[in-house]
């Protein structure tokens, strides 16, 4: 490693295996400035938990840029992710998939953006207990006529947060808009059952910072802040999903006892005048 980077340029693949024996018990762990650098080539992460640099496998030569493949059962943690492919060549950006199955993800920026055929993105933390946050998604198809956007696909058991911007503050959060066509945008939640709505504008429990952007270059489709959605919604090919809120089950309604007549003896010196009101003596 050199200055904080590790390179490769002659591999066909690169792994990492740090938990290959499934006792739990090994991790992953870089230093969260260094990159590894693998132009075009893909990238595999796996362990019990996994804290990673930067990486970074857009080509710059001729050929698509390497997939980025991470998977734990625990946390995982990462720096900038870019698999971006603008060459001006045409040539296909790589797909990012991070996978917690028990833990939460935190990521840093992640780039699939290409001028032609632009990378998906799938983050899941699909546990009970899982979250996922990261800064922000960038999958659009730029460029070239025809680009695409890529698919974004965001799953965690609890909330999703996209705490930055693609370009500063007046950007989206999440991007997969394209000249030709846009990639679908699926974020899903479970802040219905928590009764914790999804805010985009807001990141700080469950939302996005920005806006949520895919459509055309002519026909533009966006989730712009500041609005709240408590349960699941659609707008064309975005969609935020949700399980609904717990049902509100009223109290039990016990119907009042009925008032049982008061017996009247005939023979009494004291005659009921009024069943209601006071006995009065004659």
């Amino acid at each position: 490693m050199t200055g904080g980077t590790l390179t490769f340029s002659l591999s066909t693949s690169v792994t990492f295996r740090a938990d290959a024996d499934g006792n739990g018990v090994g991790a992953f762990s870089m230093n969260p400035t260094d990159t590894i650098v693998a132009p075009g080539i893909p990238v595999t992460i796996s362990g019990a938990n996994l804290i990673v640099g930067n990486i970074r496998t857009t080509s710059g030569r001729f050929s698509r840029a390497g997939n980025i493949t991470l998977t734990a059962p625990g946390n995982i943690s990462t720096g900038t992710i870019d698999a971006s492919n603008l060459t001006g060549l045409g040539y296909e950006a790589g797909n990012v998939a991070i996978t917690s199955s028990s833990g939460s993800i935190a990521t840093g920026p992640i780039s699939t953006q290409s001028d032609r055929t632009t990378g998906s993105v799938s983050l899941s933390a699909a546990s009970s207990n899982g979250n996922v946050t990261f800064s922000s998604i960038d999958a659009r198809g730029t460029g070239l006529s025809g680009a695409r956007g890529g698919t974004v696909t965001i799953t965690a058991g609890q909330f999703v947060r996209g705490t930055g911007f693609i370009n500063g503050p007046s950007s989206p959060t999440i991007d997969s808009s394209g000249i030709g066509a846009s990639g679908p945008i699926t974020i899903r939640h479970n802040g219905g059952a928590r009764q914790t709505p999804f805010v985009v504008g807001d990141a700080a429990t469950n939302g996005t910072a920005g806006a949520i952007t895919s459509g055309t270059t002519g026909a533009p489709n966006t989730l712009a802040p500041t609005q709240s959605f408590p349960g699941s919604f659609t707008q064309a090919d975005i969609q935020i999903l949700t399980s609904s809120p717990p049902s509100q089950v009223p109290p039990s309604q016990f119907p009042l006892p009925v008032p049982l007549p008061i017996p009247v003896d005939e023979n009494s010196p004291f005659p009921i005048q009024n069943s209601r009101k006071a006995l009065q003596p004659i």
